[in-house]
Order: structure tokens, then sequence, then C-alpha cells
């Protein structure tokens, strides 16, 4: 049975209403053909906080208070948005990590039993097992818009089902590696979502593409941290050790961030 800690939360479009007019005066034509100073400033308004605030991503690893090390148990993978801003991602620009299950004691040949791992947000695709090292490769990808902390479901887990890792050759333990593969800079706002009064969508297209130019200059990057409790666990919403594009973050490294009891990030 799949289960999953939380809801898919995508991005919503606005659309613009469709307002038919039979015959409009040279006062209104004119509006219509020029991008307004209201307009421009709705746009600025909508470019104010991505440009300006940058975007962290947050990784931790967390398990239950009954797990025990090789025995059955349940533990999640999370990633949180924890910036001010929403994160949007497209097919061409998606968010994505690569997870390895990792075999750390027991017979390296060997896999692990238990139910395939599910998510909240986004697909997980499955890769290969590598009996050399025991490691189980999977694909994390997300496309959508991930919301702004406190504006919307910003967590995402990715939920693994351990089952009793007892061999005849020994016990089967296993740790989580990540490793962030998205691209650096999130996208710019649209212009659909943008409210505009009719007609300013098409009037103001010149301006928004000079916004996004201009956003594509100086945006700041999404910045991905870690927060276990072997990296000090701290309270507040920014991870403590930040982490490189290709760089991975081991759940034995870094720790199970909470609940308290279950911290080594050894499943």
């Amino acid at each position: 049975m799949t289960v999953s800690r939380r809801t898919v939360v995508q991005g919503t479009a606005w659309s613009i209403p469709a307002v038919t007019i039979a015959a409009a005066s040279p006062s209104v034509a004119a509006s219509n053909t020029a991008c307004s100073p209201e307009s421009r400033a709705t746009i600025d308004l909508a470019f104010a906080d991505p440009l300006t605030k940058q975007g962290p991503l947050t990784v931790n690893f967390y398990q239950s208070v009954l797990s025990a090390i090789g025995f059955v148990g349940e533990s999640w993978l999370n990633l949180r948005n924890d910036s001010d801003v929403p994160l949007r991602f497209t097919a061409d620009h998606p968010l994505t990590l690569r997870v390895d299950v990792v075999g750390l004691t027991g017979p390296k040949d060997t896999e692990r039993a238990g139910t395939w791992p599910s998510t909240s947000w986004g697909t997980i695709t499955r890769g290969g097992f590598d009996e050399t090292t025991g490691t189980r490769t999977y694909t994390w990808t997300f496309v959508g818009t991930v919301p702004a902390c406190g504006k919307g479901d910003n967590e995402a887990d990715f939920w693994f089902n351990w089952q009793d890792g007892f061999t005849l050759r020994g016990c089967i333990t296993n740790e989580i590696r990540v490793t962030p593969l998205m691209t650096n800079t999130p996208l710019p706002p649209t212009l659909e979502p943008i409210a505009l009064t009719s007609g300013q969508g098409a009037a103001c297209q010149s301006y928004y593409d000079a916004k996004v130019a201009e956003y594509n200059r100086v945006a700041r990057t999404i910045a991905p941290y870690a927060d276990g409790s072997k990296n000090s666990g701290s309270s507040d919403r920014h991870g403590d050790q930040s982490v490189a594009l290709g760089q991975t973050v081991a759940s034995s490294v870094i720790g199970d961030i909470r609940p308290a009891g279950a911290v080594d990030g050894i499943y």
C-alpha cells in the first residue's frame, strides 16, 4: 500500500478574462496598445521578491521512533522550500535529485526486501541495483510550483518502508545519499498569472520580456542545504550545511533531524 504524507501542490495559473468589445472608442484602443503605468507596476511587483530573495531548499532525514536499525520500520527523506518565494519548475527545467539507497552491512549482492519508495511530490524513477556496492539508485523529479515557506505545502517526503534486513550472510543495514541535480536558478514568473486588465497582456509583452532578461542577469540561485542532528540540527528554517550541485549528502553523516531517539541516519 502506497503511503504519502502530503498532497502534491501544483501552481495555479490565473486566466485573464476574455472581453468582447463591439466598437472600442479611440481612448480604449489606445490604452490597449501600450503597457500602462499600472500594468508596469503590477509586473514589477511580481518580479520584486524573485529578484531580491534567495531560494534555499533544505534536505533532511527522519525516521519513526519505533524504528530499529536493520529491522522493519519507516523513514523519510524530506525536501523543504525554506525561501520567501515560490519556486517554479517545468519539464525542461525540473527539480531533480538522485537518491541512492546504500548497503552498509550485510551482503552487497543482495538488496534489502521492501516496497518501492513513494513521494508526495513529483515522480520517482527506479534505477538499477549495483551488486558490488549494494546500492539502488532512484531519480526524484518534480515539475510544478513549490509554495514559499508559510504559503502552502512547501514540504515534500520521499517515503521508505524498510523490511527486515536479516539474511543468512548477515544483517543488511542502509543509509540514504542525496545528490541535488537541479539547475541553479529558479524560473521567473510567467506573464499569464500576473493580473493585468483586459488587453494589457499583449501590450505589456515587451516590458515583461525586459524584466525576464533582467531576472536572468541578476536572479539569485537556488541554494540547497542539509540539516540534521549531527550537524547541529538548528531550530530555524535554514539548513546548517550548504550543498553544492552534484555534492552528496549522506543520512549517516548529518543524522536524522527528528524525532528524538532516532537520530543516527542508519536504517
